[in-house]
């Protein structure tokens, strides 16, 4: 496939496809975490000129309630409009396709993951302070309807 959603698979990953801020927070265990993430819930590969472009998934905390997470890569950075396109369609896609009425994510609390979140049509709900290894302030975003 030239460009879409594909079915996740270890094999898409490579740990220099991976923006440098993915490959400090995931380190060298990347692939078992994705692989954990995985098998918890859906989780497919955008591809865009046969490259990985991102990966994106999620996972049930309840019934009705699911957890997205997504990984860009560096070849993000040659079809932005195609990529924003094709994740806000997935996201408004999983609420038909997983009947669900509240999505949510954390993210990394900066300009441009909250300027990328409402793009989205989530809202910020509030400062998670020093939630990961490093101490980072991360956000909590929903999207509910």
């Amino acid at each position: 496939m030239n460009k879409g959603f594909i079915k996740f698979n270890l094999s898409h990953v490579l740990f220099n496809d991976l923006r440098r801020h993915e490959q400090i927070f995931l380190g060298i265990d990347y692939k078992k975490i994705l692989e954990d993430l995985s098998k918890k819930g859906p989780t497919w590969t955008l591809i865009y000129d046969g490259q990985p472009v991102s990966f994106f998934g999620g996972f049930y905390l309840w019934d009705g309630v699911m957890e997205i997470w997504q990984i860009p890569t560096i070849h993000v950075a040659k079809c932005p409009k195609f990529y924003s396109k094709m994740i806000k369609f997935f996201v408004d896609k999983y609420f038909e396709l997983f009947h669900l009425h509240r999505m949510q994510s954390t993210c990394l609390d900066d300009a441009l993951h909250n300027r990328w979140m409402r793009f989205l049509g989530f809202k910020k709900e509030g400062i998670l302070k020093k939630y990961n290894w490093n101490k980072a302030d991360y956000c909590i975003f929903a999207k509910v309807r």
